[in-house]
Parts: C-alpha cells; sequence; structure tokens
C-alpha cells in the first residue's frame, strides 16, 4: 500500500519509528507515575497521557502488522495490478464507511 504514495518505508525507518513510539509512550507512563496532581493516576492530565500512550502503543501495532503483510506480499510491477490494487482499496474503503453509520 505505501507503493502507491510512490515511497515505501524502509526497515530501518520502521524500526526508528517503532522506538520513538515506544520511548514517547513509556515517557507518558514515567509521567504519570511522578504525578503532583494525584497519586493513583486519575487526574485530568494522567488520564490525557495515558490515553496518548495507548495510541502510541496503537500505532506501533498497525507498523508490526504492515510490516508482517508486506513480507507476505509479492511487491505490484505492473500498472494492471496496481489499478487492480487501488479498485480494491476503493471498494473496501466504500464498504467500510457504512460500517460508521
Amino acid at each position: 500500500m505505501t507503493e502507491l504514495i510512490g515511497w515505501r518505508m524502509t526497515q530501518t525507518t520502521r524500526s526508528i519509528l517503532l522506538d520513538a513510539l515506544e520511548v514517547a509512550a513509556d515517557a507518558r507512563r514515567d509521567r504519570n507515575d511522578n504525578c503532583r496532581d494525584c497519586s493513583d493516576g486519575d487526574c485530568d492530565d494522567c488520564k490525557y497521557r495515558t490515553e496518548c500512550a495507548a495510541e502510541y502503543d496503537r500505532v506501533a501495532g498497525i507498523l508490526q502488522e504492515t510490516y508482517a503483510v508486506e513480507i507476505e506480499a509479492p511487491p505490484i510491477s505492473s500498472p494492471e495490478e496496481r489499478a487492480r490494487l487501488r479498485a480494491a482499496l476503493s471498494w473496501n474503503a466504500e464498504r467500510n464507511a457504512g460500517d460508521d453509520e
């Protein structure tokens, strides 16, 4: 899918992003451990930091899943294959848009 936009994430870039997301999530959690406003992580700032850490973890999971799929999928080389993939992605996006209603 990244190939459709003309840029492919390298393994090194992915590793750097995963490390950065882990450090960011850990920093948010560490700030909760040292919060001056509460002792149990129940203040608004702690709740926000907890949500941010969870979101960082979620994005890291997506990056890891995407990498696993890219390893299994053969590269898309022909214009016909790209057109079929675009049509499939468009169809899937339209189908999933109906789920939100």
